[in-house]
């Protein structure tokens, strides 16, 4: 099959076209995918955005109100103030600790009662519009706390924790929350989610796998800036692989349908569509007079890219292919077209047709023949359909199945007889009209084989049931002459009477 080995490959349009549909699918699953998290996240974002400046303004409301009631207490670091400071500390939600500022530094909190006074350093500070002092982002390692920021007002210190907003991160997500006033001057504290937040590399691909996004409100002099940076992509993820899946799957269905449509099996159909397959006629001669009084049509692919394909690779294709039916009744109807003339003019000439064993089994292909021969006013018996000896039929005995068409006048010949010769005598009376010996006989007449007396049987039984017999394989004098004395009454075909041509070419030999 090498010769057809060319025919059945995509060309490289189709190629780029089956490779480049799973990275399509997997760009527009990642684009859509990427839009639809990037929606998702957006509404994420919005609502956690929500919930932090309403916890900002919240924790403004208390320390507001912190300063206003225990300035009003006086600043001792009492007992009686200490309590003061707890009670205070216990109905806030989103204070840390309160302290008292007494002669610069703090001296007592409701966390550590009195403590060895810490001093705020005075270049830290900031004020904001309402006199509060503020020191973002300090220690409090004094304390026994961690680092977070802290608003003097008169002489109450209040602290809150660098982690106040934490809990608000919404899952998939990385949070940073900054607060500050409008001129984004004065910083109240700075909160994060992650340590290594901001030492993520910013490149497109990171941009776009993990997207930032950044919303900022301000209500009087407060202002929060959160900015979140996705990182779990759900949907992005499961398009992605659904756009890649989809583009295999559009890949390999192309693929598949280009090889029905322009592989090996359209390109047999097309062959017979365009008449590509021709027919070739081998002259049968009368042995005793050298007569032309048949042919045998012979199938002959010549392809447009690869040139003549011998019938030992497509007719085995033809059937594997399912292409049989179609085949046969192309070769059956280009045959009778080609020679009706020459087969309604000549009483003794006859051609012989190759059919499968499956074709004479099926009453479409009985109907079809009857059929073609009634429209083309052909004498039946002017047609030999020849089948191979070898041949495997379906059912155990075929003399019923080569009856019908006997009766209809067409004849039957086993074609190649004599490979399987220990069935000879259940053949010749299986109900056909003739044999063609398998050339493998005729050599031995050069060779002087042990088949020689297997073909002088062979012909004394055929003379005995009046069967006809046809000698392939004819290429010297010699075998001529030995068909002519052993066989008078026998069709030879070979090159010595004959090579396979044109339908035209049968009246010239």
């Amino acid at each position: 099959m090498s010769n057809l080995s060319g025919i059945n490959k995509n060309p490289i349009e189709i190629k780029l076209l089956i490779y480049s549909l799973p990275i399509v699918g997997l760009f527009f699953g990642f684009f859509f995918g990427n839009r639809l998290d990037l929606y998702h996240f957006e509404d994420q974002a919005e609502i956690q955005h929500s919930f932090i400046l309403k916890r900002a303004m919240r924790q403004r409301q208390e320390e507001t109100k912190i300063f206003d009631a225990l300035n009003a207490t006086g600043a001792d670091c009492s007992p009686h103030d200490i309590q003061e400071l707890k009670i205070h500390l216990s109905h806030a939600k989103y204070i840390a600790d309160i302290g008292r500022m007494v002669d610069g530094k703090i001296r007592c909190t409701a966390m550590s009662a009195v403590v060895d006074g810490m001093r705020l350093p005075e270049s830290a500070s900031k004020q904001r519009e309402d006199g509060v002092l503020l020191w973002p982002n300090i220690e409090f390692s004094q304390l026994g706390k961690d680092t977070g920021s802290v608003a003097l007002g008169g002489s109450v210190a209040i602290f809150t924790n660098h982690d106040l907003f934490d809990d608000l991160a919404a899952e998939g997500t990385n949070t940073v929350v900054q607060i500050n006033s409008k001129d984004q001057k004065i910083i109240y504290w700075y909160s994060k989610v992650l340590d290594n937040y901001r030492h993520i590399q910013e490149d497109f691909l990171s941009r776009k796998i993990r997207p930032t996004l950044q919303k900022t409100s301000c209500v009087s002099d407060l202002c929060v800036q959160s900015e979140f940076r996705v990182s779990c992509r759900l949907n992005t993820l499961v398009l992605s692989g659904l756009g890649l899946a989809i583009g295999l799957l559009l890949s390999i269905t192309i693929a598949m349908r280009w090889r029905v449509k322009h592989g090996l099996r359209y390109r047999l159909l097309e062959a017979m569509r365009s008449r590509q397959i021709l027919m070739e006629y081998q002259p049968l001669l009368a042995v005793a007079d050298r007569r032309i009084v048949g042919a045998e049509a012979l199938a002959r692919w010549c392809h447009n890219e690869v040139g003549a394909v011998s019938p030992d690779v497509f007719i085995p294709l033809i059937q594997k292919l399912g292409l049989r039916k179609a085949f046969a009744t192309y070769v059956f109807t280009s045959v009778v077209e080609e020679l009706k003339v020459k087969l309604k003019a000549e009483d003794d000439f006859y051609v012989g047709i190759n059919v499968f064993p499956a074709d004479l089994e099926e009453d479409d292909f009985f109907e079809f023949v009857k059929s073609t021969l009634e429209k083309m006013q052909i004498p039946a018996e002017k047609i030999v359909l020849e089948v191979t000896e070898g041949s495997q039929f379906s059912v155990d005995d075929p003399a019923r199945i080569f009856q019908k068409y006997r009766s209809l006048g067409v004849k039957i010949y086993i074609d190649d007889f004599g490979v399987g010769y220990s069935n000879i005598s259940r053949i010749l009376e299986g109900g056909i009209d003739g044999i063609k010996l398998d050339r493998v006989f005729i050599r031995s007449v050069d060779s002087q084989a042990d088949t020689a007396p297997i073909l002088d049987n062979i012909v004394a039984m055929t003379k005995k049931m009046g069967v006809q017999i046809v000698v392939e394989g004819v290429e010297t004098l010699e075998q001529h002459r030995y068909i002519a004395k052993l066989a008078p009454g026998a069709i030879g075909q070979g090159w010595f009477y004959g090579r396979p041509g044109p339908a035209c070419a049968l009246s010239a030999n």
